[in-house]
């Protein structure tokens, strides 16, 4: 079984609050950081620790290890510079992967410049979407309502030269493989090294999985989640 995402959570707004409680609904170890006392208090059911303090000095943020999380991630909105400061000091402390809030186009390039990883630009539903894409590694992660969703993912290894009937994921999952997206490398008559697109909306079900294949499913939540871990831990067969 894989081992809890560690992720770090620096200001805890309502952005941060509704990606922390996300974050712990997947089983996830989240650290929370704020200067605020009450915003802590209030959010500290949703939390594994709490810490308060500045994240605007880079000492605060060694003290914590920033570099040991899976995850960091600047849910500071208001104060646009504490959210800039707070990035760079991350980003200079080795800080594994930095997502950060942002507010405007212009905002979000200059995190980018500082160190982020990923930019998002959220409504309180965001911190939803990006806890499923973490936690079960999804590329994308589209829930239309609490147990329905689609999601987007490379295919894995086990899927590699096999087609939908030998897989027969509906059986064994019951979940449904909607669309395929084909990029595949080759070179063109310029001997140029070039990628070839294709979406096929119909999937074939003879068409046999390769490398650098995206496939897009659909299913309930915690379906697409026992695939998905079923692949990690290196057992394709259904519970």
């Amino acid at each position: 079984m894989a081992s809890q995402t560690e992720c770090l959570i620096i200001g805890l707004g309502v952005f941060g609050k509704s990606l922390a409680e996300s974050l712990k609904k997947q089983q996830a170890i989240v650290v929370g950081v704020d200067i605020n006392e009450k915003s802590l208090k209030e959010n500290q059911k949703f939390l594994d620790q709490i810490v308060r303090a500045d994240a605007t000095k880079e000492e605060n943020l060694r003290v914590l290890g920033v570099d040991n999380f899976d995850y960091t991630f600047v849910c500071i909105g208001i104060d646009m510079q504490s959210n800039l400061i707070a990035t760079l000091h991350l980003s200079n402390l080795g800080a594994r992967r930095i997502i950060a809030r942002s507010s405007s186009a212009e905002h979000s390039l200059i995190l980018q410049k500082l160190g982020a990883h990923k930019v998002v630009r959220p409504e309180i539903e965001t911190g939803e979407r990006l806890s499923y894409e973490i936690i079960s590694r999804f590329d994308h992660f589209i829930k239309f309502s609490e147990n329905l969703a689609v999601v987007q993912l490379e295919v894995p290894e086990k899927m590699w030269g096999k087609n939908l009937k030998e897989m027969d994921l509906r059986k064994k999952y019951k979940i449904n493989l909607i669309s395929i997206k084909r990029n595949e490398p080759f070179v063109n008559s310029d001997g140029e090294d070039t990628v070839l697109k294709d979406l096929e909306t119909v999937p074939d079900p003879d068409y046999r999985f390769k490398k650098f294949d995206k496939i897009y499913l659909v299913g309930d939540v915690s379906n697409l989640q026992r695939f998905k871990e079923d692949y990690l831990s290196g057992d394709t067969s259904a519970s």
